[in-house]
């Protein structure tokens, strides 16, 4: 009788212990799901990982965690992933219980992580740079660029292309 209840205690205590846990998905079944735009990716590795190289299409949890489900699919069944840094990463979880937490019922958890993403060659995403033009702000002739590293700094248009490496059309 001792050893019954014993497996039915040590049962619900592994039941209740691995509940938080997230099915695995491999990194050709989400490259597939992200060709058929059929997945949101969540990266979990902080801001200064996303903005070094991402999996295309993942949303930055950190900084946008407090405003995800404004960028997940209104569609609770949609295959939600998240990922951090590689198989010993847990900081996944964050992302994964989030999405839970707002409903999502298909959440998985890439255990590769972006070290495993890069490893295997697929492709990956860097943060672009994001700057925006006030034309009526600048003198004839000048733009206004707006970024974190110029901080409204007032330059020509041919300043703003050399730099931006684009050709004028």
């Amino acid at each position: 009788m001792k050893k019954i209840i014993s497996l039915i205690v040590l049962s619900l205590f592994s039941t209740t212990l691995f509940a938080g846990e997230f099915p695995d998905i491999s990194i050709k079944e989400l490259q597939k799901a992200i060709k058929d735009g059929k997945v949101a990716v969540i990266d979990v590795n902080g801001a200064g990982s996303y903005k070094k190289g991402h999996i295309p299409t993942a949303i930055s949890f950190a900084s946008n965690g407090k405003e995800l489900a404004k960028h997940l699919p209104k569609d609770k069944s949609t295959l939600v992933v998240a990922y951090c840094g590689g198989p010993g990463c847990s900081a996944y979880k964050r992302g994964a219980s989030a999405a839970a937490k707002l409903g999502y019922k298909n959440v998985k958890h890439l255990s590769a992580g972006i070290s495993g993403w890069k490893r295997s060659g697929a492709d990956v995403a860097k943060k672009k740079l994001s700057f925006r033009l006030f034309c009526q702000r600048a003198p004839p002739g000048a733009l206004f660029y707006f970024s974190p590293a110029y901080r409204g700094e007032i330059i020509s248009r041919a300043s703003l292309i050399s730099f931006l490496s684009v050709s004028p059309k």
